[in-house]
């Protein structure tokens, strides 16, 4: 006789008995379409309370093994599994971090991507035994065509202008839907895997002109614009460190998690061991860390902001004592620029490769120019040097040497 038929489950007789102050209902709960059976427990002030608890236990655990169920045999929706991935990334230790978590900043973008492309198409609702390289095919050419609207974050009314999401959102999607079916293949001993066909997008990386640095004579403005703005008392700390980060060609992240400790003023050397992360600072692996002189200029900046801190307080602390934003850095660094009348659309990190680019031009070498960046020779020569005013010279002294064997650009005497 059935006391109680739910979904999936029926609970066939149950017994009350007095429990610990409070009453108890208990019963062997049968789940007919797993075939297995458990005894669950309910307890409430009265027995009507506790069957009604024994009944929730009950639904839980028969969603439960369903979710198993359906998970074993490769049931459940492509997006329960992309959760799964994703609740996972969490746990794991970073490889580059020593063992430290992998942060939320590196998994935000991640989920975001999932959402815009797996989980808000066809493709994830679709139980993952049943993905196959027709629907991946299919997938991969929807992606290749999604779009959004430039302005969708404006409040603004506006036309709508629709551009291609950028190959890395992309290229996120594509290695977690490979991953995913990886491992259930993996775990399902399957031979067929067609996620063989889920190959990332190839990024076409933009050539830098000179409009992405600054020239020397624009450098010069913007320190100008720096200095003038350490005289005033709310501008002072920004100041001098877009003036520091500039002289020591650093990531902006390095700039702001510098601490006292680093400065080595005998030396003249300063030491990047951390980088910002989410507002917070994590260490760098000891292969990771290095210095590069510290400019005279800003000898005095440095010692003004260490002076009267201990070894582990910030360089550059806020009124709070907190890191200066990411956030803050671009906005009045962008701000900054059009007062020095630079009229280019640069940011924060275009400062590391203006000072490279100026320094070889000032008669520093290639290789000085990558130990100022802790860049390889080869990335400074392809990225900086090549639109250095020094080699720019090189190849008209290499053109008009030319024209000197070319008849056709001799001067005819008459």
């Amino acid at each position: 006789m059935k006391v109680y038929a739910g979904k999936g489950f029926i609970i066939k007789e149950i017994h009350y008995r007095d429990k610990n102050g409070r009453r108890n209902a208990r019963a062997s709960v049968f789940f007919n379409d797993i075939s297995k059976s458990k005894r669950l427990d309910g307890y409430g002030s009265t027995d009507v309370e506790a069957k009604h608890a024994l009944i929730r236990n009950a639904e839980k655990r028969a969603k439960e093994l369903k979710n198993e169920y359906d998970a074993e045999n490769g049931e459940l929706p492509l997006n329960d599994y992309v959760d799964v991935y994703i609740s996972a990334l969490k746990n794991q230790d970073s490889q580059k971090r020593e063992g430290k978590k992998i942060s939320q900043v590196t998994i935000t973008p991640i989920k975001n991507s999932c959402v815009t492309f797996i989980k808000q198409h066809n493709i994830g609702s679709m139980p993952i035994s049943q993905i196959n390289v027709r629907s991946l095919h299919d997938w991969l050419e929807d992606l290749k065509a999604a779009t959004y609207d430039k302005h969708h974050n404006s409040k603004k009314e506006h036309a709508e202008e629709r551009v291609n999401y950028s190959i890395a959102h992309r290229n996120r999607a594509i290695k977690v839907l490979k991953a995913v079916i990886d491992e259930y293949c993996a775990v399902n001993n399957l031979d067929r895997n067609p996620a063989y066909i889920l190959k990332p997008f190839k990024q076409a990386r933009k050539k830098k002109t000179e409009e992405d640095f600054m020239t020397e004579s624009e450098i010069q403005s913007f320190v100008d614009v720096c200095d003038d703005k350490r005289k005033e008392k709310k501008s002072a700390l920004m100041a001098d460190f877009l003036k520091t980060a500039l002289l020591t060609s650093s990531r902006d992240g390095e700039c702001a998690a510098l601490h006292v400790e680093d400065i080595d003023f005998d030396n003249k050397r300063v030491f990047f061991r951390r980088n910002r992360s989410n507002e917070k600072y994590i260490m760098k692996t000891d292969n990771s860390v290095d210095y590069v002189p510290i400019a005279d200029s800003i000898i005095d900046i440095l010692k003004d902001r260490c002076a009267g801190k201990s070894g582990d307080a910030l360089v550059f602390e806020t009124i709070h004592g907190n890191m200066i934003s990411a956030g803050n850095i671009s906005n009045t660094f962008k701000k900054w620029i059009k007062q020095a009348g630079i009229d280019k659309n640069l940011k924060p990190h275009s400062m590391r490769g203006s000072m490279a680019i100026n320094l070889m031009d000032n008669g520093g070498s290639v290789e000085a120019a990558a130990c100022l960046l802790r860049n390889d020779v080869d990335t400074v020569k392809k990225y900086y040097y090549v639109l250095t005013r020094t080699e720019k010279e090189k190849r008209i002294a290499n053109i008009l040497s030319a024209f000197d064997n070319m008849p056709l650009c001799h001067k005819v005497i008459a």
